[in-house]
């Protein structure tokens, strides 16, 4: 799979447009880039992972009695159970070593736990329960730091891909200082496994798009410069957020070796929005700056940045460590807030941005003939792109939280979506460099009606005979600016004659005399025309595009106009 996707890129890379310089650049650098990232995709072999642990299978009945304290209360929670144990005589059927299970350490919710043979019933607050034929992973602890030691080696299964459930288990050996650590883990062939070599694969291959979609964007020189700074600091931080999955990877030799780089990803959280909705403005508006007050806009981002900096980034390595394995870098409340205020801010941005999109294409058609630009397509496919993208996160991590229900059609259809994306906004991007042009089109404010009746029909009547006599609309890019130009109308008289004359705005204005002149084509002398060259000949330069108007104003395609007029 790792070679047919490198191939897949080198075949659009390879179609790049080499006359311009940066984009033969960004060719030659970008498929030795995504060979030389996919290497981090790549699982650790089996026979490694069974030279490090021993994979043994337990199977046994055990009474349990279930805690919500804290871990610190651990020795007094032992006391009630084993009084409770006595209360109950099941001291002649206890059959192994107390064991601690960490169903749930954050809440926290754990049980304690004794192996028991011939017992079948037993009163509340204890009860039974059964473990069959789970795989598990033990290691020997002699400290008294357990917490740190169960993540830590969590840490170590998960970036040699062996899966594990929620629940992690103590074996106490007291009075000898001797502890057995035993993670349950899954088949390395379960489905899983697989699942989550495939995830990695495409978090890994993800980032390498939107990093080198990034580097395009800020030596692009074609277009506006600041708002090709502003796409490629978005698609960074959309792969900076990407690099804390892959820490989260490979969390064992970052902890060992880089502790510096966890918590990065952090830091861009309440930066995207922001930066896409600064850079659809960038897009639409021509003259667009970025002036001194949209740093307000960065005041979460920047909030989060000095917790991170104040708790995490200015500590030493051992002290990282230490708040690593902690996992309490931020409190419950912290978590629940900043969750608020980050899907709000997503939904904020998001909506307003589409809304101003929508306005200006609306706007648009009373100035623009033909199809509408294809900066906007773009602005929707990145609009609605990350909006899909980040909500499918969002669903996924809220059914398990409220339902309790891990959903693996949602985790991998948001893993998908983490892939379609940045490959739409590559290829699409790559294969339409108009992109990023500006948009040389400006919305004039209409003032309220300011023509007499005289005049106003008087405009009404040269525009309808020039129409008529010259046949402007059939100039493919024809605009209200154009046109006015060519009657001799000001452009703000020539829209109000438009839009209470013709009761139209300027796009379907022009599009009904295409459509009328395109019917005449089909029926008239000139059948022999093929529905094509109709087409180009009544100003238009694309087949959908025509269709879909045609369809419109007639009620049938071309082709059903035409054989209707052949039969």
């Amino acid at each position: 799979m790792i070679m047919m996707l490198n191939n897949y890129a080198m075949q659009i890379l390879c179609k790049m447009n080499s006359k311009n310089h940066s984009f033969t650049h960004f060719r030659n650098t970008a498929i030795n880039t995504i060979a030389a990232l996919l290497f981090l995709c790549a699982p650790l072999p089996i026979h490694a992972q069974n030279e490090v642990f021993a994979i043994d299978t337990l199977s046994f009945r055990y009474v349990f009695m279930e805690f919500r304290k804290s871990y610190e209360m651990m020795d007094e929670c032992k006391r009630m159970f084993w009084q409770e144990c006595q209360n109950q005589n099941l001291q002649d059927v206890i059959s192994g070593q107390m064991l601690t299970m960490f169903i749930n350490d954050r809440e926290p919710l754990w049980r304690l736990a004794f192996p028991v043979k011939g017992a079948d019933t037993v009163q509340e607050p204890l009860h039974l329960d059964e473990i069959t034929n789970w795989q598990v992973v033990g290691k020997e602890y002699y400290g008294t730091d357990i917490r740190s030691a169960i993540a830590l080696l969590n840490y170590r299964l998960r970036e040699m891909g062996m899966h594990q459930s929620n629940c992690n288990m103590v074996r106490w050996y007291k009075p000898s200082p001797k502890i057995d650590i035993l993670i349950p883990v899954q088949n390395l062939d379960s489905f899983d496994n697989i699942l989550g070599k495939t995830s990695r694969f495409i978090i890994v291959f993800s980032l390498a798009l939107y990093l080198l979609l990034s580097v395009f964007f800020i030596i692009h020189k074609n277009g506006n410069r600041l708002r090709n700074i502003l796409f490629a600091l978005f698609l960074f931080s959309c792969a900076m957020l990407y690099f804390d999955w892959i820490i989260g990877y490979f969390p064992y030799s970052v902890f060992t070796h880089f502790p510096h780089i966890f918590y990065i990803g952090e830091a861009f959280k309440f930066i995207v929005a922001p930066l896409l909705f600064f850079y659809v403005l960038s897009v639409l508006q021509k003259n667009f700056r970025f002036k001194k007050w949209y740093f307000l806009h960065a005041i979460p981002s920047l909030t989060v940045v000095s917790l991170l900096t104040v708790r995490f980034y200015i500590h030493s390595a051992d002290s990282k460590r230490a708040i690593v394995l902690s996992g309490n870098m931020f409190s419950d409340f912290e978590e629940l807030i900043g969750t608020i205020i980050l899907n709000t801010q997503i939904i904020g941005y998001l909506i307003t941005a589409i809304i101003i999109v929508y306005l200006y294409k609306k706007d648009m058609k009373h100035y623009q003939s033909a199809v509408l630009p294809r900066q906007l397509s773009w602005l929707n496919i990145v609009l609605y792109g990350f909006l899909i993208m980040n909500y499918l996160g969002f669903l996924k991590h809220y059914v398990y939280r409220f339902l309790g229900v891990y959903s693996h059609v949602l985790f991998m259809s948001q893993i998908i979506s983490y892939l379609i994306f940045p490959l739409i906004l590559f290829y699409y991007g790559l294969k339409h460099p108009e992109l990023f042009s500006l948009i040389d089109f400006k919305v004039l404010k209409l003032q309220n009606p300011s023509l007499s009746e005289k005049v106003f029909n008087e405009y009404k009547t040269i525009l309808t005979r020039y129409m008529n006599e010259k046949k402007p609309y059939l100039i493919p890019d024809i605009t209200i600016t154009k046109l006015s130009e060519l009657v001799e109308i000001p452009v703000r008289s020539l829209s109000e004659v438009i839009n209470k004359g013709f009761n139209q705005n300027f796009f379907e204005f022009i599009n009904a005399y295409r459509i009328r002149e395109a019917q005449k084509l089909m029926a008239g002398s000139h059948k022999e025309k093929t529905i094509l060259e109709v087409i180009y000949e009544i100003g238009y330069n694309n087949k959908s595009v025509f269709n879909s108007v045609f369809k419109k104003y007639t009620g049938k395609t071309p082709k059903e106009y035409r054989a209707e007029l052949l039969n």
